[in-house]
């Protein structure tokens, strides 16, 4: 009787190590393909979501170029118009003098913060007066 119950061990023992060993290969199949298939499907969404984020990135500095080109050029629009005024204010009087248009120049440059310093020069004498912040 000791000899059946040890073959019955046995017998039990081996089947409860063979079960278990046949269904582990493919468990483990089952899980690398879930694995894979997750992995692939994070990936196709990160992909997407980068496409997604650069597109947008792509837009929005569209916008803010066209902002900016559209700033610069009224900016100097604005500029152009008002060196412009000051030519037609300066070159209004045949008899002015260098420190009369010098005394202009400062006082547009008080006006106008955007200058540095602006002078007035003549086609054959060079520059006739300046004015600096």
């Amino acid at each position: 009787m000791e000899m059946m119950k040890e073959e019955a061990v046995t017998n039990d023992e081996s089947i409860s190590f063979v079960g278990p060993s046949l269904m582990v290969p493919w468990l483990f199949r089952a899980w690398l393909l879930l694995v894979v298939i997750v992995l692939l499907a994070g990936g196709a969404m990160a992909y997407e979501t980068w496409q997604e984020v650069r597109l947008e990135y792509r837009e929005n500095l569209r916008v803010l170029a066209a902002a900016v080109a559209d700033g610069t050029h009224l900016f100097l629009k604005g500029t152009q118009s008002s060196l412009a005024m000051l030519g037609q204010n300066t070159g209004k009087d045949a008899d002015v003098t260098p420190l009369a248009l010098h005394e202009k120049l400062q006082d547009y440059l008080v006006l106008d913060p955007n200058f540095n310093s602006v002078g007035i020069c003549a086609v054959g004498e060079g520059i006739v007066t300046a004015g600096v912040d």
